[in-house]
């Protein structure tokens, strides 16, 4: 008897099991098919998720520029001051690559400098942060911003954030959860109410946009692997407590 009601129970486990596989089957050629037909039923939501645009007005008391891609990026930053979203730019040293230190290409920080000068930006008006260390990742700046705030004895109302639009999502989620601390240390020291907010200016030509970055190779390299990093920064950030 008892034998007969095992066999049962299995029998139905084995049936119930090829349906949710035969369904989930369905599911992913379904998925496959409508990407074929609809690609941007699919692909545009997942550029709009990495995108983040707050739209600043002008008057922020500073522009933090992300390194990267410099022949875009600082040319953002340079137009974000001669439009008056700032008056100043900040940005953080980044660690050299060996062809650097061999003399055989410019630094990434020569070359910021430099597309910033010739977007009419004075050099009274660009600070870059070197005196605590290389950054090589974006949470690397952010402390870097951090540390340079709380040694300056500065507490900003607003920063305004340049960096790719693929990767703007993740960089206000970072750089603000890490100044936290910092603003409310410094907002006791100054005694004002408010925390510095971080707004988002993100570059959106680079050359492809949340429109149609599943067009080309760049496009969906960039994409994907924003989402990988997303993955990772919140395995290893999201608890963190930035002290």
């Amino acid at each position: 008897m008892k034998t007969k009601v095992w066999n049962r129970h299995f029998n139905f486990l084995k049936k119930n099991r090829k349906s949710k596989t035969t369904l989930a089957l369905l599911l992913f050629v379904g998925l496959v098919v409508g990407v074929y037909l609809y690609p941007a039923a699919v692909f545009y939501p997942m550029g709009r998720v990495l995108l983040r645009d707050n739209h600043p007005v002008n008057g922020a008391d500073y522009i933090i520029l992300l390194m990267g891609e410099a022949s875009l990026r600082p040319a953002a930053a340079a137009k974000a001051v001669l439009a008056g979203t700032s008056n100043h730019v900040l940005f953080v040293s980044t660690q050299n690559n060996p062809l650097v230190d061999a003399g055989l290409i410019p630094s990434e920080d020569d070359l910021a400098l430099a597309m910033l000068k010739r977007g009419g930006i004075d050099a009274s008006q660009v600070t870059m942060i070197s005196a605590f260390g290389r950054a090589t990742s974006t949470v690397d700046e952010a402390l870097a911003i951090k540390k340079y705030f709380y040694t300056m004895h500065l507490t900003p109302k607003r920063l305004v954030i340049v960096t790719s639009w693929p990767h703007s999502a993740r960089a206000g989620w970072i750089i603000e959860k890490v100044l936290r601390k910092n603003t409310e240390q410094n907002t006791e020291q100054k005694s004002s109410p408010e925390p510095t907010v971080i707004e988002l200016l993100p570059v959106m030509e680079i050359p492809f946009e949340p429109s149609n970055w599943w067009h080309s190779e760049n496009g969906l390299l960039f994409v994907f692997e924003e989402y990988i990093k997303w993955g990772r920064y919140l395995i290893k950030y999201l608890g963190r407590d930035f002290n």
